[in-house]
């Protein structure tokens, strides 16, 4: 009986917690808090209910938070805006926040469509993962200057921002913070800025420029490309470009440098680059050709991977390993040449090249493959070409035997 007295306090303690506090009117309109701390009087601004679903939309229109509430007797201070407080509210349009405020819990604003403008203090210190995601209608974002994290997703999906502004306090930009912001055409990144996420603008497809000031010294610009300080590595080129000049001073193409660049039609790499890292050209769309340059020696996991309109690349024998998803659904490719100097081939390297007629091998030694690098359209459909004398080892090989149609090396036209 006392173990049932004690599980039921837990639940309604449960329920307390979540549920708001209680209510109060501001300029007409009602607004839900949570009482944070009894001792110090402090209050969040909560949704109505036991869960922010219960009441969609209920906040509509212009909402205007006060920094103090006065409540049985007593005045308490607005300090947050709580988790999922206006989540979904797709009829919310403005929201102005008191100098009390320090911190935007996550998914406070999700999904609130109609949401226009936001007034933020100065004094906020902090703005939680996705706490403005999908907030389809906002066109411009001030930064408040006590923030130095811009955390996951949290103006994700923003497709309306044209305007953000990125104080010299933000010293990190994390993973997709301005994720699939289409409208978005230029970044100034601060001085400040110490860590950015190789996805933190993932999806932007308008991006044509990045600039950056000066005195950082981590980042530099050229051409409104991003790379690091010395210019080594090329880190980011704006989705929305057409086309670009790489210096050669680059030797490094970084992680989904050029991810979703669907309007790239073609990019000439310079023979100083030595290495393409992970994704560096995923959903490059309208690349047709590309070229490998022979100073290339290492080929991260799915750098091509989406390349759908591909009908021609070109492996250098300075490469030795066909990673994982290398050319995954690179659906338009009709032909690959792989060099003798490949000694492996990751997993779904090849996965969902459904126009792939003919594959040419040049190792007379079987390379590492395996029973997934090539899909199985293709090990029915294809015409593998081996060396001469070599048919018996491929079709001994693991990965390689999949394929019904093997020939000895011929010259092989598109």
């Amino acid at each position: 009986m006392k173990t049932k007295i004690i599980l039921l306090l837990l639940l309604i303690t449960t329920l307390t917690v979540s549920a708001e506090n209680f209510s109060a009117v501001n300029e007409g309109k009602i607004i839900y808090y949570n009482i944070t701390s009894a001792a110090n009087f402090t209050l969040e601004v909560t949704y109505k209910g036991t869960a922010y679903g219960e009441n969609l939309n209920e906040y509509m229109g212009a909402i205007s938070i006060p920094a103090t509430i006065d409540h049985l007797g007593k005045t308490y201070t607005v300090t947050s805006i709580g988790e999922s407080a206006f989540r979904d509210c797709e009829k919310l349009n403005t929201v102005t926040i008191p100098s009390t405020v320090q911190t935007i819990v996550k998914n406070a604003f999700t999904n609130c469509k109609g949401l226009s403008l936001v007034t933020m203090p100065e004094s906020l210190s902090s703005i939680e993962k996705e706490a403005f995601s999908s907030c389809s209608g906002l066109l411009d974002i001030q930064i408040p200057a006590a923030v130095t994290v811009v955390y996951e997703k949290t103006f994700s999906g923003c497709s309306k921002l044209t305007n953000i502004s990125i104080p010299k306090s933000v010293t990190t930009i994390e993973s997709e913070a301005f994720g699939a912001c289409a409208a978005l055409k230029v970044i100034k990144l601060p001085a400040s800025l110490n860590l950015l996420d190789e996805m933190a603008f993932d999806k932007c497809s308008s991006l044509l420029t990045f600039t950056i000031d000066s005195i950082n010294k981590n980042f530099s610009t050229k051409d409104g490309l991003l790379f690091d300080k010395t210019y080594s590595e090329l880190l980011h080129c704006g989705a929305g470009n057409i086309s670009v000049s790489i210096p050669t001073s680059v030797k490094t193409i970084g992680s989904y440098a050029f991810s979703g660049c669907n309007k790239l039609a073609s990019i000439n790499l310079p023979e100083s680059v030595t290495t393409i890292r992970s994704n560096a050209f995923e959903d490059c769309t309208k690349l047709s050709s590309f070229v490998i340059p022979p100073s290339v020696n290492f080929v991260g996991t799915a750098a091509f991977m989406g390349c759908t309109g591909l009908i021609n690349i070109t492996i250098p024998t300075s490469v030795t390993t066909i990673d994982e998803r290398v050319f995954y659904n690179c659906s338009a490719l009709p032909l690959i040449t792989i060099p003798a100097s490949i000694t492996s081939i990751g997993k779904d390297a090849f996965y969902g090249c459904l126009l792939l007629k003919h594959i040419i091998v040049e190792k007379t030694q079987p390379a590492k493959c395996e029973q997934t690098s090539f899909d199985n359209r293709n090990t029915y459909g294809c015409t593998l070409f081996v060396p001469v004398g070599t048919i018996p080892a491929y079709k001994a090989a693991p990965g390689w035997r999949n394929f019904y149609n093997v020939r000895e090396n011929t010259v092989v036209k598109q």
